[in-house]
């Protein structure tokens, strides 16, 4: 129960973002912070894995399970990096808020580490993806009865982050369809539709692409449900398409697809001046290129908020150190997951795709925050008998492996 609880909470944490209960003109307070729902959001995690840790239900599981120690590592490692590039900023005072969101990240992903040395992340995930649906769902009913004449968005967020959000409602849709009885799979059909409908309205081309790249991860990965995936995919097909034609939110669905999609990218190919950011952002990182121009360096300079590329914003402001401990976080998460693909959770990681490629277009460093937590989230799994002696019989030298499952005596 309290790991489901402190799944959640993070799940919020993600979610929460920089939303607050004030207006945008007082933000600038100095008691903006007690306004802020990440900052409750916060506090709420660190109680319950403190209690979790106090009350000792943060004991170790028998259960077999694998880990990626190197991901947990490097999750940890780079925001912590981040916060510390502040030392060396232009200016320090202007960059502490970045390294304060920098540590905000390294503290949930702290407090995520007693429940992978318990075993108990699947039960986190579940309670992570029991939040992102409810509350994701909520804001899609929000935004169907709002009046958004252009691009879809709610509660003072942008598009671009709704259409985030929309696609991991999508995901997190496809995780309990996943658990539920396959005779009634097709009640998750339609949420997922809507979900669908809801990136494209959204007009985020970044969101769009995300959502494509999490789902292509999603069906790689999975070898347990083909059948139901399938299944899936036709039904959500006809649905899809059945909801473009008969009604007006499919109609007008479609038009933003023409629009943003047809039209704007690949006949004009307009970039929404993108490529003036990034041109600025590398040409400021060769600069400095080892340890970068220091936290908020790329704000300080061009008076604008980040250059909406992840790989570009820790090169400029981190340097190459900060890009290296990126592609190494990437590259740990990669060797986990193609060694031990039977295991592996895909809706974890194809969410950790989801917000991957939504970094490489949108947000700065702190809003591409669900790229650690998914891979902290995701970097340990139970191994059941049957599927670990289905794993154990296409492995040869197990002694050998960089991640060692931890596999029952009766093998």
């Amino acid at each position: 129960m309290i790991a489901k609880l402190a799944g959640a909470l993070v799940g919020l944490f993600y979610l929460s973002g920089r939303f607050s209960l004030l207006g945008p003109e007082h933000l600038d307070s100095d008691v903006a912070i007690l306004y802020e729902v990440r900052f409750w959001v916060l506090l709420a995690l660190i109680g319950v894995t403190l209690m979790s840790v106090s009350r000792g239900s943060a004991r170790q599981l028998k259960s077999p399970r694998i880990s990626a120690n190197r991901v947990v590592a490097l999750a940890l490692l780079l925001p912590l990096y981040v916060a510390v590039s502040a030392f060396w900023s232009i200016d320090f005072y202007s960059s502490l808020l970045k390294a304060t969101e920098a540590a905000a990240l390294v503290a949930v992903c702290v407090c995520i580490i007693p429940f992978l040395q318990s075993g108990r992340v699947t039960v986190m995930r579940h309670g992570f993806w029991i939040a992102i649906v409810t509350a994701t769902g909520l804001m899609c009913l929000l935004a169907c009865f709002s009046d958004n004449s252009d691009r879809m968005a709610v509660l003072g967020g942008g598009p671009n982050t709704f259409g985030r959000n929309m696609g991991l409602l999508f995901l997190g849709t496809l995780y309990l369809q996943r658990r539920s009885p396959a005779t009634k799979a097709w009640m998750w059909y339609p949420p997922m539709v809507m979900s669908l409908l809801m990136v494209v309205l959204s007009g985020s081309r970044g969101a769009l692409l995300a959502v494509s790249v999490g789902s292509f991860i999603y069906f790689l990965i999975d070898n347990r449900y083909r059948t139901r995936n399938i299944v899936a995919i036709g039904g959500m097909g006809i649905l899809l398409l059945t909801t473009v034609l008969a009604t007006e939110i499919g109609n007008v669905a479609f038009e933003m697809f023409e629009n943003r999609i047809l039209d704007q990218t690949l006949e004009r190919q307009y970039m929404s001046g993108r490529e003036d950011l990034y041109a600025a952002a590398f040409h400021l990182g060769r600069e400095h290129p080892w340890f970068g121009q220091g936290l908020s360096g790329f704000t300080i300079i061009y008076g604008i908020n980040y250059p909406h590329n992840i790989v570009l914003e820790l090169f400029c402001e981190t340097g190459l150190v900060g890009v290296a401990l990126l592609a190494l976080l990437l590259m740990a998460a990669l060797s986990f997951v193609m060694r031990y693909r039977r295991h592996c959770d895909p809706v974890i990681w194809g969410a950790l795709g989801v917000m991957l490629a939504s970094a490489m277009f949108s947000g700065d460093f702190f809003d591409s925050r669900g790229v650690f937590l998914m891979a902290l989230l995701g970097s340990q799994e139970i191994v059941t008998l049957r599927s670990a002696q289905s794993w154990a019989a296409g492995v040869t030298r197990i002694s050998s492996c960089s991640y060692r499952p931890a596999y029952p005596s009766s093998w």
